[in-house]
């Protein structure tokens, strides 16, 4: 699949977020409008910022905890990819005990599913959870004034 071009926002930044969100597969559109279902991909680890390459400081914190999540439902169908999510955590003690306090989470979407260029409007729920019901009712068989046929 090649890779979208940016959106240019010229008007309403919902009716963009619209055009742009209407190719969406729809396990996209449920991650969206109730949030992902994140697994542990990696568990806990702790990172010496200033000695491991690739890595920076976060909040501040050269020496972090960094655990990654990966969500099961908005996996992309040609490259298998999913939304992945790393939280960054402050080591601390309280009263003898290890104590983490989250600093920072980074996302690295699927193919296809940022908007590029939109802000936050991608967040929009209530949008978001119109569309995937507009999606749900065409897909719906009927049988006459629009109620289900039975068994469906």
């Amino acid at each position: 699949m090649p890779p979208r071009k940016p959106l240019r926002v010229v008007g309403d930044p919902e009716d963009a977020f619209l055009a742009a969100a209407g190719d969406m597969p729809d396990a996209y559109l449920e991650c969206r409008g109730s949030q992902h279902r994140f697994n542990i991909a990696e568990p806990f680890r702790i990172v010496d910022s200033g000695r491991e390459e690739g890595f920076r400081k976060h909040g501040g914190h050269q020496v972090y905890a960094v655990r990654k999540m990966v969500c099961d439902r908005c996996i992309d169908p040609e490259t298998g990819h999913s939304m992945v999510r790393y939280d960054f955590y402050e080591i601390t003690s309280h009263r003898g005990h290890t104590f983490l306090q989250k600093i920072d989470a980074r996302y690295e979407p699927p193919p296809g599913y940022a908007t590029t260029g939109l802000g936050r409007i991608a967040g929009n729920r209530g949008l978001v959870l119109g569309m995937a019901l507009d999606r749900a009712i065409a897909s719906t068989p009927t049988r006459g004034r629009g109620r289900p046929r039975k068994g469906a």
